[in-house]
């Protein structure tokens, strides 16, 4: 990533943070660059010990600390749920998994606000996606994680 990007990303950051009023909250900008190497700790996003997010070249988020891959069948990444709206203005009814939550269109919640909930920690996190490779190409992504 380039500094002017790296600059951007921070700059949104504090940005989020002042204006949400809760400059106390950790908030973690993680970039994946396309068709990097998804086994190395830098391009994981280590949330806890047991949620580790991660993606392959032509898969979509998965938990590599619970899964060897993506998979279709469960809505990935394991040990999370996500609702696709902020933290505040979710219910529990809204929580549901990865894919389900954006509806077989990742690219559709870039720059939109949506929460991550992480059950076995009773951990919640308001994410903005940046990026995300089109056509499970590439493997690249990037988010801005603020704890809510």
């Amino acid at each position: 990533m380039n500094t002017i990007s790296k600059y951007f990303f921070l700059t949104l950051c504090i940005s989020i943070l002042i204006n949400a009023d809760i400059l106390k909250a950790d908030c973690v900008v993680f970039v994946k660059p396309d068709s990097t190497d998804w086994t190395l700790n830098e391009y994981q996003d280590q949330i806890t010990d047991s949620v580790r997010i991660t993606r392959k070249h032509n898969q979509s988020l998965f938990n590599i600390a619970q899964e060897d891959g993506y998979s279709g069948s469960n809505g990935s990444p394991v040990g999370t749920l996500w609702a696709g709206m902020t933290t505040a203005d979710a219910s529990s009814a809204n929580y549901t998994n990865f894919v389900t939550m954006h509806g077989g269109s990742t690219q559709s919640i870039i720059g939109d606000t949506v929460s991550l909930y992480l059950p076995d920690d009773d951990l919640y996190f308001d994410v903005i996606f940046t990026s995300f490779s089109g056509g499970n190409s590439g493997g690249g992504f990037s988010y801005i994680r603020l704890s809510v």
